[in-house]
């Protein structure tokens, strides 16, 4: 038996752990990738959302009628909420009374 072909018989599944461990290596590279695009996109929506509903807030100020800020928390608090994703049902308005008296 010569020092060549009693190499090759020591060494001869190395490869496939390699290759194992690159898998491995590749799959979570590939799944952190797509875990922070998906935060990057929901960030995304819920800036233009904020955005949506400070647009539509100002847009409704009257300087000609009274509750300025009341009016406009409302109307903001309406359009984020028809804007954001599904949240879930515990998300509660705030106190534009509370705004109105600033």
């Amino acid at each position: 038996m010569s020092l060549r072909s009693s190499r090759v018989s020591s060494e001869s599944g190395a490869a496939i752990i390699v290759v194992a461990f690159v898998l491995v290596l590749l799959i979570g590279v590939s799944a952190l990738a797509v875990d922070l695009a998906a935060v990057s996109v929901d960030i995304r929506n819920n800036h233009l959302a904020a955005d949506a509903a400070a647009t539509a807030g100002a847009a409704s100020i009257d300087p000609l009628s009274g509750n300025l800020a009341d009016t406009a928390c409302e109307v903001a608090w309406d359009y984020l909420m028809l804007n954001l994703p599904d949240e879930g049902t515990t998300s509660s308005p705030p106190d534009c009374a509370t705004f109105a008296a600033a």
